[in-house]
């Protein structure tokens, strides 16, 4: 029998007194919020919840509707089915903490769920898009205060089909087009963490830890204690 697609679980970690939200969307390679998803992903996603609720900030997870096969580029019923859970999430977020300010972070194929959906939220809103790619241009809402582009800096590209080291593409190339594609009145800024890969894993000796980071950027980019 097949899973009704219209049900999903949605997990909700907000301290009293909180009067900011982080409204998590994974990756391609996630269909629930507690799978593994990609390499450190729901760990990743553990260790910032447990900090930014330390700080008194609200964090909201969801299972997001099950794909054919993960292994294989998303096909657009799959991005719709995905994009139309996004938004209703979104809506039950607004009306159940209208004082709230939100804060989406998306990671990969998420970072692009939510860079869409930048271009028709309604409220005040901010993002942290990690490993975005995307090469045509997208205006977002005056509602959004600012975005954060975060990428590892062993998350290479590559375009073509017989790819070698010499058409690896590093991202403090590739995030310029990013920028440039991004229509803001709002700034845009972007990180390059050393020694991390695509969903900021460690890569090397010299991966430095994301959180503190992540955390910095949730508060508006700058320390939450300031």
């Amino acid at each position: 029998m097949e899973m009704n697609p219209s049900r999903y679980r949605l997990h909700e970690n907000i301290p009293f007194g909180s009067k900011k939200i982080v409204l998590i969307v994974q990756s391609g390679q996630m269909g629930k919020f507690d799978e593994e998803g990609a390499e450190g992903e729901r760990k990743l996603y553990d260790q910032l919840e447990a900090s930014l609720v330390e700080e008194k900030i609200g964090v909201c997870r969801f299972d997001f509707p099950d794909r054919v096969n993960r292994r294989e580029s998303i096909s657009d019923e799959e991005y719709r089915d995905r994009a139309s859970r996004l938004s209703a999430i979104y809506q039950r977020i607004k009306t159940a903490h209208p004082a709230c300010g939100l804060t989406f972070i998306g990671m990969s194929l998420g970072a692009n769920l939510v860079l869409e959906k930048l271009q028709s939220v309604t409220s005040p809103s901010s993002a942290v898009l990690i490993g975005l790619y995307v090469d045509e241009p997208v205006t977002v809402t005056e509602q959004v205060e600012a975005i954060s582009l975060v990428y590892g800096s062993e998350d290479y590209i590559a375009f073509g089909e017989n790819i070698s080291l010499a058409n690896l593409i590093a991202p403090a190339k590739y995030s310029q087009t990013v920028r440039s594609c991004i229509n803001s009145v709002a700034p845009v800024e972007t990180s390059i963490l050393k020694g991390l890969g695509h969903s900021l894993n460690p890569m090397n000796s010299e991966a430095e830890g994301p959180i503190a980071r992540l955390v910095r950027l949730v508060g508006g980019g700058k320390s939450i204690h300031e």
